[in-house]
């Protein structure tokens, strides 16, 4: 499947489904009969920070995306991005991954993490969303979540 093929797919999803709330509940299921090498080294990490760094250093062996980071003393922002630019990502894939990273973050933390900020081209508001992520969606030129050094810095139970 090439790289446009799988957005398209994608798209195509997004297109079929009536509840806004679908990608979260997609991305949060914890498949245990899967395994992924990438992931594994994500829950392997000490704390948010490193999981992030270490995903965004992998996420290519999942699929045609990037994780650009862009960080400070007190926030860190992960931007998504298509691997040729002239794709733009599906608002199903960027939900299902925004849940994804914050789902693992609560699972790992066991805390209530919520992202500081959320763009994206093509938000959804939907109120399950909202509460889901614990923050409204706002509208932007890029796909980007937002989290709290601080909370990025809580240790995971999972780490080894």
């Amino acid at each position: 499947m090439s790289e446009q093929q799988y957005y398209n797919f994608m798209a195509a999803i997004c297109d079929q489904i009536s509840d806004p709330f679908t990608p979260i509940e997609i991305a949060t299921t914890n498949p245990i009969e899967s395994f992924s090498p990438p992931i594994f080294a994500a829950y392997s990490s000490r704390n948010g920070d490193i999981f992030i760094k270490r995903l965004a250093k992998y996420k290519k062996l999942i699929g045609p995306l990037s994780f650009k980071i862009d960080e400070d003393s007190k926030q860190l922002s992960i931007t998504l991005t298509p691997s040729n630019q002239q794709y733009s990502l599906p608002s199903f894939l960027v939900l299902s991954e925004f849940a994804f990273l914050v789902g693992l973050l609560r699972k790992t933390t066991k805390e209530a993490i919520s992202p500081l900020k959320i763009t994206m081209t093509s938000p959804v508001n939907d109120e399950q969303v909202i509460n889901f992520f614990g923050c409204k969606i706002e509208s932007g030129k890029r796909n980007t979540i937002t989290f709290a050094k601080k909370d990025l810095q809580v240790n995971f139970i999972s780490y080894n």
